[in-house]
């Protein structure tokens, strides 16, 4: 089989990006305060933006779970140490999509994680009360 038609090329590299092309199949976002829990006698100093994407695994006809505990906690860290000094996130959203892809009768899926913030440092028992 040759292409050598424009037409035929045409036709072959539209079908094949609409053969390799994603679909969302679940999104959603969360707000937060902070990533940890800050103590109320505690100094708290912004450090900087911070941005994360992460994958998840390809799996075969079911997806993964949207979100887990692990899931966010590996968002955490990996935010925590964009910045050096930082051991909380505050004000921060997490985007999570579940991806898929129809090749030939086998769905793929995987999910797809993005944390944006503020990196700070906490000092705990630093604040003079009045």
């Amino acid at each position: 089989m040759t292409f050598n038609s424009p037409l035929a090329r045409t036709v072959a590299t539209l079908f094949l990006a609409a053969l390799t092309t994603a679909c969302t199949a679940a999104s959603m976002t969360r707000l937060g305060p902070q990533s940890h829990f800050v103590y109320p006698n505690s100094n708290v100093k912004q450090l900087g933006p911070v941005k994360v994407k992460k994958r998840g695994d390809v799996r075969l006809f079911v997806p993964d779970n949207l979100r887990t505990a692990e899931s966010d906690r590996d968002l955490y860290d990996a935010a925590i140490r964009q910045v050096q000094g930082a051991n909380l996130i505050t004000d921060y959203a997490v985007t999570a999509r579940t991806k898929w892809v129809y090749l030939y009768y086998i769905y793929l899926f995987w999910n797809e994680y993005e944390l944006q913030g503020t990196a700070a440092r906490m000092e705990v028992g630093q604040q003079e009360l009045k």
